[in-house]
């Protein structure tokens, strides 16, 4: 899955290395700055139960040093798409996407 992950400009942070996390930060900023539109999971990782994990702040100093708005939606259903079905793709898999709200970001 990561192969096509590079293509799309996926930004991989290592939570393990406060340096190597804090450059993909910046990376994800420029980025934004050039125009691409991110997705970003704010919990830092995908949740394996329907429970909403603690949110990290990485999104939020993103949309901040870009002055950009913040589109809050959730994803249910991907981890039977995956995950739970041993890594491999299931296109039988039901995927759903809310959009919740959009935030505007006033400075």
């Amino acid at each position: 899955i990561k192969d096509w992950m590079w293509v799309m400009d996926c930004v991989f942070v290592d939570r393990s290395n406060k340096e190597a996390a804090h450059k993909s930060l910046e990376e994800a900023i420029e980025l934004v700055k050039n125009g691409r539109s991110f997705v970003i999971f704010p919990e830092g990782t995908r949740s394996h139960t329907e429970e909403i994990l603690p949110f990290k702040d990485g999104a939020f100093h993103i949309a901040k040093y870009c002055k950009s708005d913040l589109v809050l939606f959730a994803i249910d259903g991907s981890g039977k798409l995956y995950e739970q079905n041993g890594k491999k793709l299931n296109s039988a898999s039901k995927v759903s996407l809310y959009f919740i709200k959009q935030i505007k970001i006033t400075y």
